[in-house]
């Protein structure tokens, strides 16, 4: 699940209205006037964040909605890549930022639940430093597979792995993330031993991929069509 996040502290005032945009809740538009606040929300390019570089699934998310609400709200919305640490840096930079609801963030599973508890030099606390604006959208995970792998079915990569254990390398776009849980998922129940390498975000790890570097990837659907 992707989700687009705001620092918490900009849920009152004008940040509500552009969850009311993304909820579809048309009397949101009016609540900063009922307040006495301002109406003209936004007035400015809003920006949001992507913990992972271009090109992977929840960039692609990302862009979709900006041109979306580009659109709807006759304002920019810039997207810019900040990857690293499975989104912490992201997360972090979204933090510090000001409460005013014109920096957002494309936020995941990976960063607001999974990241955390790995890397502990960042005190990031999804509960307690972030709202959730509205979820953004689900992309399914698929098994792609280099054709030099000589398999061609899923039964038999498993027999290929049990029959050379640690000889086979998987991909990510970071540790923690979905397809490196989904990878390690794999192996626990397959009963065999592949060889995990992270990346700053999912469109590298293709890249490698395409490029026999890497002998398999569990990838956003939406990264890889």
């Amino acid at each position: 699940m992707t989700r687009l996040a705001m620092n918490k502290r900009a849920l009152a005032g004008p940040s509500w209205m552009l969850l009311g945009l993304l909820l579809g809740l048309a009397l949101a538009v009016d609540l900063p006037a009922a307040n006495g606040q301002i109406t003209g929300y936004p007035d400015k390019p809003v920006k949001i964040f992507v913990g992972f570089a271009a090109g992977g699934g929840t960039d692609v998310a990302a862009r979709i909605l900006a041109q979306k609400l580009t659109e709807t709200l006759g304002q920019s919305i810039v997207v810019e890549n900040r990857p690293g640490a499975s989104g912490m840096i992201a997360a972090e930079t979204l933090a510090k930022s000001a409460a005013d609801g014109y920096t957002l963030m494309m936020g995941s599973q990976t960063t607001l639940a999974v990241a955390p508890a790995l890397y502990r030099k960042f005190s990031i606390d999804a509960a307690r430093d972030f709202v959730a604006v509205a979820p953004a959208g689900v992309s399914p995970l698929v098994l792609v597979v280099h054709p030099s792998v000589p398999v061609r079915s899923v039964k038999e990569l498993i027999a290929l792995g049990k029959a050379k254990p640690g000889a086979i390398n998987f991909g990510s776009g970071g540790l923690g993330t979905t397809p490196h849980m989904a990878g390690e998922l794999f192996s626990l129940q397959a009963g065999i031993k592949m060889v995990h390498v992270a990346y700053r975000g999912e469109a590298p790890a293709i890249n490698d991929l395409l490029g026999g570097q890497l002998d398999l990837i569990f990838a956003n659907l939406s990264a890889v069509i």
